[in-house]
């Protein structure tokens, strides 16, 4: 039989996005086999737009997690910019030295979700929560992880998340995507029988998609604070008289 060595996967739900000034904890899970494995120890480097080092040291590991803290001092005086990168060196069980990393960017404000789990059940699904798989308290991995979902998306479509000025904009696109994932895993997992739980994930992705297709919001173009222009969350894709396309954002 062969030997395969092991094969870690290092988790980034999205580019780090860093608040000036504010102390933030930086972190990467690390997997392997469907586990979450700790690294025994490592270091973490956080690099600016010039590749000139921020900040190094030591990480903590933090429930299996290896984390790395950026205090407020550490960012204060620093420009905004997006080609920030946060570097790990991280040694693994099998006796190696991995070294994954990810994007950043430095920030004058992180855009927050506004979905709460109040949301979800609040005059549409008021018994919601008796579906909830054992163990479970609320709806909280399935809002986070659409979260991560929708700023990936902002992130294909050249929308920088920290740029948008208008969190409520999010409400509703937030909520059908987070609706839409609770009910096909209700139904993927056969957890109750009692409804149509696919057909309703598929209703709750299509109404998704159209809400996304034509949302607006505030939009900071010259990331001065005070700049606030609508901008879609999809660009427009105007034809040219010789076919050529032309995106307008």
């Amino acid at each position: 039989m062969p030997i395969r060595s092991t094969r870690y996967s290092f988790r980034f739900a999205t580019p780090d996005v860093i608040e000036r000034g504010a102390d933030q904890v930086l972190f990467v899970e690390t997997r392997t086999d469907g586990d979450r494995v700790a690294p025994s120890s490592g270091t973490c480097t956080v690099l600016d737009q010039n590749r000139d080092t921020v900040k190094t040291g030591p990480i903590v590991i933090t429930d299996d997690l290896a984390t790395f803290t950026l205090d407020a001092a550490d960012t204060t005086s620093l420009t905004l910019s997006a080609g920030w990168k946060v570097v790990w060196a991280l040694d693994m069980t099998d006796s190696r030295t991995y070294n994954p990393d990810n994007p950043a960017a430095l920030v004058r404000r992180k855009l927050y979700p506004v979905l709460t789990s109040l949301d979800l059940t609040e005059g549409r699904y008021s018994d919601l929560d008796r579906y909830l798989a054992t163990g479970e308290t609320s709806w909280q991995n399935y809002i986070d992880a659409a979260w991560d979902e929708i700023q990936r998306e902002l992130f294909k479509l050249e929308r920088r998340p920290w740029l948008i000025t208008e969190p409520s904009a999010f409400l509703d696109v937030h909520r059908e995507l987070t609706l839409s994932n609770i009910f096909q895993d209700i139904g993927s997992t056969q957890r109750s029988s009692d409804r149509d739980w696919l057909q309703l994930s598929k209703t709750h992705r299509g109404r998704y998609l159209a809400i996304w297709r034509g949302m607006t919001f505030s939009y900071d173009d010259d990331e001065t604070g005070n700049s606030y222009k609508r901008r879609p969350a999809v660009p427009i894709i105007v034809l040219g008289a010789t076919g050529a396309q032309y995106r307008r954002n």
